[in-house]
């Protein structure tokens, strides 16, 4: 089964605030340092969370993203969506 050919992820937004902000675009390490201070969780642990996510992400994304089945048309839509995150730089 090949998911469809979506060129590009509509009302880039996520279902929940991270913390002040839904846009993905708005997903930068100010967010989360907002998110720790609004709940009262050490920065430090929620940044190593945050960071390590996308580091986890990245390994597993170049390790399989030739064996999912999606279609190159996606594949390179979500890498180039990848690069317009802040967070995942």
């Amino acid at each position: 089964m090949v998911l469809s050919t979506i060129p590009y992820i509509p009302n880039d937004v996520m279902g929940l605030k991270i913390s002040r902000t839904r846009p993905f675009a708005e997903l930068t390490n100010d967010e989360f340092e907002h998110l720790a201070a609004k709940v009262a969780i050490a920065e430090k642990l929620v940044m190593d969370t945050a960071h390590e996510t996308v580091v986890r992400f990245h390994q597993h994304w170049q390790a399989e993203k030739h064996h999912l089945p999606i279609t190159k048309q996606v594949r390179e839509a979500i890498e180039a969506y990848i690069k317009s995150l802040p967070i995942a730089q």
